[in-house]
């Protein structure tokens, strides 16, 4: 028995039902409510049927004119219901709408490659640091890369640090610029206090100022260093769209530089992760570069991405491409040479994060800080699963430890996905100190072994 409004057994063909026929138009507008509808809850972060529902949608309705449907209107018969349970409408609900756990899975693998990404390149650059590539060579050796910073073991320097605490402080933020700012002045403090082995002169002098009572908005330095380039990635992985990521990492910039040319380095970075949680290994290079240069006003960093763009096109080697951007004896910790060489190495392999790093640290100069950024890109790309295991085994850090920052990855995941406010994974900052300690320790007697040859 078929109740008024309903359509019993097998849907009929689109624009039919078994007693009327629905103007084709009229399927048509359904299925474009249905798009419409569809593309609405995939903007905030809802998926799947179910959430149809939830939102006031009834799938098999999207207009709501089925007057026993639960939020229809009741002005339209079995004709007009026939057209919403049509083939069109249901292509477009399939095509529109992935199911919840598929794409929260893939968010929380990106989210937790960045994260774990950043990670592995900061320990593994983090031994050469200020040394030109042939010098680190002859001192740890040739590819294939070995974590070589206490006894065949790796940690981490502020590169991770600093975007940990960018998490976090989106975290607590839910994503609003300006709290953003006060929640990651208030860590950056906290961060000094602990004592840690390397710190910017930037990033330094900022966070004396905020100490000394200056606002986040005025504690920056007239600076074009790195610093905001490394916390920019899990900005743009966080943000809503494009108008957000300007304004989250206008606000992390500006808290330590106020050099335009380190606010739009950081900002091509963040755009440049975005992508690459986006779509992953699906990401076309070539088309990025060329998104990314319609926003690059500078002059010299439109350049080096040009120069970029064009020895990717020729399959140059990571060095060739340095050479012909004057940076043959190594990258410094200039933005406009950091972020462009960054960008070469890891869109050079995009889907292989192995490839990606060890083109990056034959390049000399300040290698952790281009491997983080490197390792950010490339790891929310192939996503945790293609970072290397043994890299990963290699890391000896508490208390920001792998299974740390999974969970870490985990919370910014669950609140991209759902749009409810996360909370900030709790930190054992007794052991920061003592950690920072013995750190220094080792990065002493690095220093030690540079006076022993091989030189």
């Amino acid at each position: 028995m078929e109740r008024r409004g309903r359509v019993a057994n097998t849907p009929p063909s689109p624009g039919t039902t078994g007693s009327a026929t629905v103007p084709s138009h009229t399927a048509a507008r359904f299925a474009g409510r249905v798009s419409e509808r569809a593309a609405l809850c995939r903007r905030h972060g809802r998926w799947g049927r179910s959430s149809f529902i939830r939102r006031g949608v009834n799938v098999l309705d999207p207009c709501g004119l089925d007057p026993l449907a639960p939020h229809g209107s009741g002005m339209m018969l079995d004709g007009v219901v026939g057209a919403a349970r049509s083939a069109a409408a249901t292509r477009c609900y399939r095509e529109h709408m992935k199911p919840a756990n598929e794409r929260e899975t893939a968010v929380r693998n990106r989210i937790a490659g960045l994260l774990v990404g950043t990670a592995v390149g900061d320990a593994l650059g983090l031994p050469r640091e200020g040394l030109s590539a042939r010098r680190a060579a002859r001192i740890f050796g040739p590819a294939p890369l070995r974590h070589a910073f206490a006894l065949g073991r790796g940690m981490c320097s502020d590169d991770t640090e600093h975007t940990c605490m960018t998490a976090q402080a989106w975290l607590a933020s839910d994503g609003d610029p300006r709290r953003l700012a006060r929640s990651l002045a208030w860590r950056l403090r906290g961060w000094l206090l602990a004592l840690p082995a390397g710190v910017g002169l930037a990033t330094a002098r900022s966070i004396a100022k905020l100490w000394l009572g200056f606002p986040p908005s005025r504690s920056g330095v007239n600076s074009a260093g790195n610093g905001p380039a490394m916390r920019s990635p899990i900005l743009g992985a966080c943000a809503r769209d494009d108008a957000h990521v300007v304004a989250l990492v206008r606000a992390s910039t500006r808290l330590t530089h106020t050099d335009p040319r380190a606010e739009e380095g950081a900002l091509v970075i963040a755009r440049a992760a975005r992508a690459a949680v986006k779509h992953g290994t699906d990401l076309v290079p070539d088309h990025l570069v060329s998104d990314l240069l319609s926003t690059v006003a500078g002059p010299e960093l439109r350049d080096l991405l040009k120069l970029a763009q064009t020895c990717l096109a020729e399959g140059a080697a990571a060095t060739e491409f340095a050479g012909r951007a004057h940076m043959k004896h190594g990258v410094s910790g200039y933005i406009n040479q950091t972020v462009p060489v960054a960008l070469f190495c890891w869109l050079r392999a995009p889907s292989d994060f192995r490839a990606a790093l060890e083109s990056a640290i034959c390049l000399g100069g300040d290698p952790d800080t281009i491997e983080a950024i490197t390792g950010a890109l490339a790891g929310a790309t192939v996503g945790r699963q293609g970072i290397p295991p043994e890299w990963v085994r290699g890391l000896i850090e508490y208390p920001r430890s792998v299974s740390w920052l999974e969970r870490l990855a985990g919370a910014v995941a669950d609140a991209i996905t759902t749009e409810r406010r996360g909370r900030p994974q709790r930190l054992a900052w007794p052991a920061l100190i003592p950690r920072n300690v013995a750190f220094l320790a080792i990065v002493l007697l690095h220093g030690f072994r540079r006076l022993l040859p091989p030189y």
